[in-house]
């Protein structure tokens, strides 16, 4: 040991006289630290699946094709389309839990596509008119305007001209 080890308190670096610090057990060489503000893990932890993932996943794994066998001749379909098959001559056989899937998922469906129709009807009840049936409506208020102005007895001013006379212009 040196003197210098001994003057300094236990927790700082050991220097040589050159100035060096002196590398060993739990003390790498300056050189080789990390430094200041940059981290030694820039990518960090790999995350874990996500919802997102776990969906697109599940949904390739569903319309993955399979071989099927039927009757005698071997045909390629979905796997999703599989299962519901099996699902379906399950429950044609009397296999209640597949009675209720079966019966919940098609309630299901129905009940999607009543949404998406009530939806669509409501989408073309508010599209925008033609400028043919714009002109037919304002003709029709016009035409209705002047009968309701004449019975409500409105000021001339306010009731639209119905005079069918041509004026000459002398």
């Amino acid at each position: 040991m040196t003197d210098q080890s001994k003057t300094l308190p236990p927790g700082k670096p050991k220097r040589s006289a050159s100035g060096d610090y002196e590398v060993g057990y739990c003390k790498p060489p300056y050189q080789t630290r990390f430094q200041k503000g940059v981290s030694g893990n820039p990518g960090g932890r790999p995350r874990g699946i996500t919802m997102e993932r776990a969906k697109m996943l599940a949904l390739k794994e569903a319309y993955r094709s399979i071989p099927v066998r039927e009757g005698g001749k071997v045909s390629s379909m979905p796997a999703i389309q599989v299962v519901m098959r099996s699902l379906v001559t399950l429950a044609a056989k009397g296999n209640g839990p597949a009675q209720r899937a079966c019966i919940e998922m098609v309630q299901a469906i129905e009940r999607d596509r009543a949404i998406e129709a009530k939806a669509k009807a409501e989408a073309e009840a508010m599209s925008p008119m033609s400028t043919y049936e714009m002109a037919r409506r304002v003709a029709f208020l016009l035409v209705t305007g002047a009968q309701e102005g004449e019975k409500l007895n409105l000021p001339p001013i306010f009731r639209p001209d119905t005079s069918t006379e041509k004026v000459e212009k002398p």
